[in-house]
């Protein structure tokens, strides 16, 4: 059997394990959600202090897979790149809606363009009222149709609707 480094220790009988990366003054903890393996760092130096941390992250992520919720929180374009997978996939099975077409570009055009960088949870009233304003001077100026308004409207709800354990995923962010 290996030798255990004196960087990692076993937290909640063995199923998550903090460590310390090389470079890093703090622990991070590594544990499985959705069958995946999840990493984040704790922020703590202290041994002690990473424990109490770590386990907070651990039993929080074990919540939210047990009601089907994101474990980690992603960034707009990783979670709209795996719907626009979704929708892509169910196009090439044809199974897909028309409507996937348009949401696709819109999605693709407009909201990644200006939503990207956002993390999905911390998208609220302030940033879409920005993203409005910039979608009028991305229109030369003019207010999109109402048309136009509903596709992104549409394209936004597929973006971030899509099955949590898809979110999980270790795309980059």
């Amino acid at each position: 059997m290996p030798q255990k480094s004196e960087d990692t220790v076993h937290i909640l009988e063995g199923k998550a394990t903090l460590y310390k990366r090389e470079g890093s003054p703090f622990w991070s903890v590594r544990y499985k959600a959705y069958g995946k393996w999840e990493r984040q760092t704790t922020k703590r130096g202290d041994l002690d202090e990473a424990k109490d941390k770590a386990v907070d992250i651990v039993t929080n992520a074990w919540f939210r897979e047990k009601n089907d919720l994101p474990v980690v929180n992603k960034r707009f374009k990783s979670v709209a790149r795996l719907a626009v997978q979704r929708m892509e996939d169910l196009q090439k099975a044809d199974q897909g809606k028309a409507t996937y077409k348009t949401y696709i570009q819109a999605i693709n055009r407009y909201l990644v363009k200006f939503l990207g960088n956002h993390n999905v949870d911390r998208i609220d009233g302030a940033v879409l009222h920005e993203f409005n304003k910039w979608r009028i001077q991305e229109f030369g100026g003019k207010s999109p149709s109402a048309s136009v308004i509903n596709n992104h409207n549409s394209a936004s709800l597929m973006a971030t609707q899509i099955p949590p354990s898809m979110a999980t995923s270790n795309s980059p962010t």
